[in-house]
């Protein structure tokens, strides 16, 4: 790359390079030919938080223009895609987070590498702001070409059981969300996010906006004696309709929630758990095991970096842990990197370089680097880990590592 933020040629009259305001109208047309005119709103969310400055463009300046590109007052924009800036908590700990969304390529120019070129733009931007994670919702494979892998966990997503009693409770009723909800939402939403280890910070001027411009978004909420006390977004996917996030503040709002959803068809119904929350507490009784839900994707591009920035986290778990007495150490062998942590007496001395080895490390925890995000973000533990996949090896240090990287509960969803 020629320098931070500058235009790049890729050849044939292309060029990737940052939004401008000029861009605006062409990429709500990448966005329509690739998501649906229903998905147009999420994009004007998606400016108005974040701005142009958030999304990056190839041009196509050369002449050799395809059709299905815009005219955008600079060149044709062929593809975009946008870098938000987010905060994901493992624990508590604030870890700088840069979510890539909204990459959209004209039908002329697919399969021809615009796509990596943008998200190869956007990493580079990521890493100048200091984000220390990569997360990216999105089709399924695709991004585990460009180094991420399923992480944080997912939620698994229940049907209501056939019969299951669901009646509202007296003095509660459900209705459409309005825009003067929003403080009630984003305040059930962060109560709920309580529950769970790893959770995503959300910016609070996108409920007044999504309940201004809802798209193919459908919020309802439940009121218990004329208040807001539950809340829940949901998409239809083919026959079913997908609660994908919700929120009650206590078990009776729940269930007023989850009988307004289900009036009219109550098997078409497909909720999101949430456990350790009250809408969980009563999906466990009235909700059947429907499919694991979909994991966001995560990269980690420095990972002696987000193990520093977690040092105190990893000091803390050590230190309520058999290990918080005599020397330890955990070495990470990621094949083609490694990161050894040092520890004495519940404190961690040291996290520094390591020498990788190509094979299965005497006295180490191997495994594949796309693996590294399940495991730091826990997803999953190093034994589940070792069960789905034979390149995930431990050699003596399977305690330790699951002492120091244990599994956590997460709520991550798109803003």
């Amino acid at each position: 790359m020629s320098g931070a933020g500058q235009p790049v040629a890729l050849g044939d009259g292309l060029v990737v390079r940052d939004a401008t305001a000029a861009d605006t109208e062409a990429i709500f047309a990448r966005c329509r030919e690739a998501f649906g005119a229903a998905e147009e709103p999420a994009v004007r969310r998606a400016l108005e938080i974040h701005g142009v400055e958030a999304f990056a463009v190839v041009a196509d300046e050369g002449g050799a223009r395809q059709d299905g590109a815009s005219q955008d007052g600079a060149g044709h924009v062929a593809a975009c895609a946008s870098l938000q800036s987010r905060t994901l908590r493992l624990d508590g700990v604030a870890v700088p987070t840069g979510q890539v969304e909204f990459v959209a390529t004209a039908e002329g120019y697919r399969r021809r590498g615009l796509a990596r070129a943008l998200i190869e733009r956007l990493h580079a931007r990521s890493a100048r702001q200091g984000h220390l994670l990569g997360l990216i919702f999105g089709i399924p494979y695709l991004y585990r070409r460009l180094g991420y892998s399923r992480a944080p966990g997912g939620q698994p997503r229940l049907q209501l059981r056939r019969g299951a009693s669901l009646a509202a409770p007296p003095g509660t009723a459900t209705r459409p969300a309005t825009p003067g909800d929003a403080a009630a939402l984003a305040a059930l939403h962060r109560e709920a996010q309580a529950a769970a280890q790893v959770t995503t910070d959300r910016d609070d001027r996108l409920w007044p906006s999504l309940l201004t411009w809802p798209g193919e978004e459908d919020v309802a909420v439940a009121e218990r004696d004329g208040r807001v006390a539950a809340y829940a977004r949901t998409w239809r996917l083919g026959a079913r309709r997908w609660t994908f996030e919700a929120a009650a503040a206590d078990r009776l709002a729940a269930t007023a929630l989850l009988a307004g959803l289900a009036a009219d068809a109550p098997l078409s119904l497909a909720i999101t758990d949430a456990p350790g929350t009250p809408l969980g507490s009563v999906l466990v009784d009235a909700g059947l095991h429907l499919d694991a839900g979909e994991p966001p994707y995560a990269r980690v591009p420095d990972a002696l970096a987000l193990l520093r920035h977690l040092q105190g986290l990893l000091e803390a778990r050590l230190a309520a842990s058999p290990f918080a007495v005599g020397e330890a150490t955990l070495r990470l062998n990621l094949y083609t990197h490694a990161v050894a942590l040092h520890a004495r007496d519940g404190a961690i001395t040291a996290i520094e370089p390591d020498t990788p080895v190509e094979d299965v490390a005497v006295g180490a925890t191997t495994l594949p680097p796309e693996r590294l995000a399940e495991l730091l973000l826990g997803a999953r533990d190093i034994a589940e880990l070792e069960g789905v996949d034979p390149d995930v090896r431990c050699d003596g240090t399977r305690a330790l590592t699951r002492t120091l990287l244990p599994a956590r509960l997460a709520m991550v969803a798109p803003e």
